[in-house]
């Protein structure tokens, strides 16, 4: 198949500026993991501040008699794909909103893979497009449990949406590109090159599919999804595969229920694409476990958590997994040695709910440390809601800080956050920069980026002062290094030249040895540094 995306790496030592780029955010709903057919195409072009500058839409049919795949997932039938245009009629849109401009997708390479497969078909010419993958740039940015677009999205505060339908994911991943390029400053490692995409002619009605809302998250089970730990595979072909199957089992998870034949379908989607039925059972087992540490997490375990997992574990073929989980009213009736005493943090994790406000990386960095913590992050303010935090940028007169008094919920500014919950710092903690993200429905005008003025007004202590000002410095002195390197090589050359010119006209063999020596003795060093700088 012909490579249609270049991968580009982003990182907050990016040295090529994001935020004046554009970028056209994508998603595809397929017939399965293995590259099939695309049924649905969703596209968002934004400038690097979040500004929206173009969306595209349809369903796609891939062909009479062409399966959906997993409706289940997707709740994309057949029927709904009997009107819809051919991809050959809707690639001319699809290619001139993605014309100079940056792709971004949430598991680039997966959505690479069938780009490329209807590349093939159509016989396109090979042209490269570059390409960002949010969900390894989230990784660089965030520490959490899982790298879902729905947990990242949760994360970095950004609007809820309906997962698996293309504009909906789309529009989420643009948000995240957003975020990470405008509140956590970070950059394009290297330069993208924008290739002469073909020119095709575009369809005139296209088919979108009615916005679906967001899943409700209201079950013990539904919303663990967030905090599933599942660690990625050794190589990076197969870390995209269980990047791609967590998605899939955590949408099907997500009404807190999963059938075996649901389970079956899944894992037949997961053999097509080349994960082995070994592997396919252990991301099942690691699943279940998690379910199941976070049921006894409070010390207690329902009859309800204990049939929910048991009809789960028996779904994805690991009843191994539960098979001596019992009620912790009934283990205690028993008098069994097993029952342990149950610890204030144990009993605190399951019940405390957590909202953070703020579009700052500090927020950012708390709404991970919530989710890394085992705690349960809350979207909005409900009487469920045990502690409200409030970063420096929201405002006093916020009217959900008088509500959650009302309701009970303990209100806490981000400086005591931490400590109070006990929170470890996270990695973009540690990086954090009180910027504020721009969200993709505010127009840049309102919220303007720092100025320089305001930016070298910042606390030398500041983390990212401190960062930028690092690699700043940094970068200065390697310049300079490398100025020297070759400075010393011009000197060490000139003394070999002259050398080889002495002894070539006859001059004295020891003195022409000694000059060559000396040329040595100089560029050498002059070398070092070069290669130091190309290291860096």
């Amino acid at each position: 198949m012909p490579d249609v995306i270049e991968r580009h790496q982003m990182s907050r030592q990016g040295r090529v500026p994001a935020r004046d780029r554009e970028y056209t955010a994508i998603d595809f709903e397929t017939t399965g993991m293995s590259p099939g057919h695309i049924v649905e195409i969703g596209a968002v072009r934004i400038r690097g501040d979040g500004t929206v500058l173009g969306e595209l839409s349809t369903l796609v049919n891939p062909g009479s008699g062409v399966d959906p795949g997993p409706t289940r997932v997707h709740k994309i039938t057949r029927g709904d794909l009997d009107d819809a245009p051919p991809l050959a009629d809707v690639m001319g849109n699809f290619l001139d909103l993605c014309r100079d401009s940056v792709v971004v997708a949430h598991n680039l390479p997966f959505e690479a893979r069938f780009l490329a497969r209807e590349w093939e078909r159509l016989r396109l010419p090979d042209v490269a497009m570059p390409g960002v993958c949010t969900l390894m740039a989230s990784r660089r940015a965030l520490r959490l449990p899982n790298y879902r677009l729905p947990t990242v999205t949760d994360a970095l505060g950004c609007p809820e949406f309906a997962a698996h339908s293309a504009l909906a994911d789309a529009r989420a991943c643009a948000n995240v590109i957003a975020t990470l390029v405008n509140s956590h400053g970070m950059g394009l490692t290297r330069q993208p090159r924008f290739g002469d995409l073909p020119r095709l002619a575009t369809a005139g009605v296209l088919t979108p599919r009615p916005g679906d809302a967001p899943v409700a998250r209201e079950s013990w089970m539904s919303s663990l999804t967030e905090r599933l730990r599942v660690e990625p595979a050794a190589d990076d072909s197969s870390g995209e595969l269980d990047d791609a199957y967590l998605d899939l089992l955590g949408t099907v998870l997500s009404d807190g229920q999963v059938s075996r034949d649901e389970a079956q379908q899944l894992a037949e989607l997961a053999q097509q694409a080349g994960m082995s039925d070994e592997h396919v059972r252990e991301v099942h087992r690691q699943v279940v476990v998690a379910l199941r540490r976070e049921a006894a997490s409070d010390g207690a375990v329902t009859a309800t958590e204990v049939t929910d997992l048991a009809r789960v574990a028996e779904a994805l073929d690991v009843t191994d997994v539960i098979s001596d989980l019992r009620p912790t009213s009934q283990v205690q009736t028993q008098g069994s040695s097993s029952s342990k005493p149950v610890s204030r943090q144990q009993a605190q994790a399951k019940r405390t709910r957590v909202l953070v406000l703020g579009r700052t990386v500090e927020a950012d960095a708390l709404r991970s440390a919530v989710l890394e913590h085992g705690y349960q992050l809350a979207r909005n303010l409900t009487a469920s809601v045990t502690h409200l935090v409030v970063d420096e940028h929201v405002p006093d007169d916020e009217p959900r800080r008088q509500r959650a008094v009302e309701l009970g919920a303990r209100v806490l500014p981000a400086s005591a956050a931490r400590s109070e919950l006990g929170l470890q710092a996270t990695d973009a903690g540690a990086a954090a920069a009180p910027a504020a993200a721009v969200p993709l429905e505010v127009p840049p005008a309102s919220k303007p980026a720092a100025s320089a003025s305001d930016q070298s007004a910042a606390s030398p202590d500041s983390p990212e002062v401190g960062s930028a000002r690092g690699w700043r410095d940094s970068g200065t002195r390697s310049a300079i290094l490398l100025c020297v390197g070759w400075v010393l090589i011009g000197i060490g050359a000139f003394f070999t030249v002259i050398a080889a010119l002495a002894l070539l006209g006859g001059g004295e063999l020891s003195a022409s040895i000694t000059v060559f020596l000396l040329g040595l003795l100089i560029g050498w060093p002059g070398l070092r540094l070069k290669r130091r700088h190309q290291a860096r």
